[in-house]
């Protein structure tokens, strides 16, 4: 008699199942990433919830009245007025997923005749086609301010600088506050135009080469440069209570990079670049190797403070699941979940990125 795989035994084919210890199943999705910031991070850790209004404001103060000074016995007081306040604007945005399921499906594949739970696996996919959209909108733009719908990802809140790099590439002259405007903005991030308002532009500039004397000292620069601190005590908006909320995000051509760097010279980098339990830090900052950020040739790092960038939430409205009848389909149920939310940063001067040039 020949041997026979399995497969060829009809008998047993026809009568028994296959074996599917876990229920479970692999997503092979090849759009699929190896991580989503916007996702699976930033809206559980970094979300604030806010509870209503038309929109989100910013509050700024632009300048002093200059009235202090030095003054002699019986000097004339010289007491000016000017108010300094601007306030800009964030409208809520919404953004949704959903799937659908008939009814009859739940009837048919059950208890043991159920190997996989495929309404569980379609909910699933719904919340996985959220976390795409959302990893795309949140390291992008809108195109420009005639999109009413797109919300505002780290292109529109941090501006790349448009500027000539250094022929000398390890000077640091070639870098500070240049991100002005975000392309196809006129009015500014926020609505607060930074050809007005100068001190609204975030920190940008240009790099060659990931090293010690090029990208290394820009980073200094950068870390430097953005650590702004009041002289004096006032409301603000940072209430975590956390002084250095600072995490730095690259593509893996510059993480990889800058690996070999610390591989290299370890050391020799000082306090600038260490490496701690297989994290990468910069001066005690996470580093963080983005998947999405592959796709910018520019190869971007960016500086970010989460303590001015705020991912706002409407309450009531993070997430709210509701599920009814399909238009004519009695037997089709529909589950939606819509998001109303949008970016918000209210002081771009602790924000940066260095692009390769």
């Amino acid at each position: 008699m020949p041997s026979l795989s399995v497969s060829q035994l009809n008998g047993i084919v026809e009568t028994t199942l296959k074996n599917n210890k876990t229920g479970g199943w692999t997503d092979i999705n090849p759009a699929l990433l190896q991580s989503y910031i916007a996702m699976s991070r930033l809206l559980k850790k970094n979300k604030m919830m806010f509870e209503g209004g038309e929109s989100l404001e910013i509050n700024l103060n632009t300048g002093t009245s200059g009235n202090a000074r030095h003054a002699g016995l019986f000097s004339q007081d010289d007491v000016k007025v000017k108010d300094f306040p601007t306030k800009g604007d964030v409208p809520w945005k919404h953004t949704e997923t959903s799937f659908a399921l008939d009814v009859r499906e739940k009837k048919i594949s059950r208890g043991k005749t159920q190997l996989v739970d495929h309404i569980l696996q379609r909910r699933t996919n719904s919340m996985i086609d959220l976390a795409v959209l959302m990893e795309d909108t949140f390291w992008g733009k809108p195109v420009d301010s005639t999109d009413s719908l797109t919300p505002y990802g780290i292109e529109y809140w941090i501006s790349k600088t448009t500027g000539k790099i250094n022929a000398d590439h390890t000077q640091v002259n070639g870098v500070g506050f240049h991100g002005g405007n975000p392309t196809g903005f006129a009015s500014g991030p926020g609505n607060i135009n930074c050809e007005v308002h100068s001190g609204w532009k975030n920190f940008a500039g240009n790099y060659s080469a990931v090293s010690k004397a090029d990208l290394i000292k820009k980073m200094r620069v950068m870390h430097l440069m953005t650590d702004f601190k009041s002289p004096i005590k006032h409301p603000n908006y940072d209430t975590s209570g956390v002084s250095d909320a600072y995490q730095i995000y690259c593509n893996w051509n510059t993480y990889l990079e800058l690996e070999d760097l610390l591989d290299a010279q370890n050391d020799n980098l000082g306090t600038d670049l260490s490496g701690q339990g297989g994290t990468m830090v910069f001066k005690k900052n996470q580093i963080v190797e983005v998947a999405k950020l592959n796709e910018d040739s520019s190869n971007p790092l960016y500086m970010m403070n989460w303590n001015v960038f705020d991912i706002a939430c409407l309450e009531g409205e993070y997430m709210r699941e509701t599920t009814g009848p399909a238009p004519g389909q009695h037997n089709v149920s529909q589950t939606h979940f819509d998001l109303t939310w949008n970016t918000r940063v209210t002081n771009r001067r602790k924000l940066g990125v260095l692009t390769q040039a």
